[in-house]
């Protein structure tokens, strides 16, 4: 992920840039986990790692947005705690737009 991008985004949407780190795959994941906690890393992400490989490939700056709850999981949610997680997505999938249509163009 490109530091600048990442700085910029985070300014952008007001939020605190935690380390995270990315793998290819469930096996390195796996192996890993352990040192990257070590590490301090606060979330490991697979699917971003595609991203991050290509726009290294292709020279072009990446950044990510890691959305994590604990509130997904949960069969007790009342239907305004799942609203709220609804609209906070919505919230954060607008400010994302925002972000590209007014900072990146």
């Amino acid at each position: 992920a490109s530091k600048i991008l990442t700085k910029k985004l985070s300014s952008f949407l007001k939020i605190r840039p935690l380390p995270c780190a990315t793998v290819n795959s469930l096996t390195l994941e796996k192996k890993f986990v352990r040192t990257l906690k070590n590490a301090g890393v606060a979330a490991i992400d697979m699917e971003s790692s595609i991203v991050f490989s290509h726009s290294a490939h292709i020279k072009r700056k990446s950044a990510a947005v890691f959305y994590g709850t604990d509130l997904v999981t949960n069969p007790n949610l009342t239907l305004q705690e799942k609203e709220k997680i609804k609209k906070e997505r919505k919230k954060l999938s607008l400010s994302l737009e925002n972000f590209i249509k007014n900072e990146l163009t």
